[in-house]
């Protein structure tokens, strides 16, 4: 099973009873919807902030990370940066 950063920030809920299901357990029935998580110091719910950490990337890290991870980049179904 594959889980992808933006599904888990689209639909949490969701996809972690995915989760639970592949690996058979009981769905995470105890969390509160719109709930809000400390991560990375921040207190808030969880959101997909993939551009956000693009956008502060120079052009140099950008070709950097095409060049290592491109492949897989793509592989996964995502666009080169």
């Amino acid at each position: 099973m594959w889980v992808k950063y933006e599904d888990l920030a689209a639909n949490t809920f969701g996809t972690l009873d995915s989760v639970a299901e592949f690996i058979g357990i009981s769905k995470f029935e105890g969390f509160e919807h719109g709930r809000t998580w400390k991560i990375h110091e921040r207190d808030e719910s969880i959101k997909d902030m993939n551009q956000e950490s693009i956008n502060r990337l120079n052009r140099k890290q950008i070709d950097q990370i095409n060049k290592v991870a491109g492949d897989m980049i793509e592989e996964f179904g995502y666009t080169q940066l």
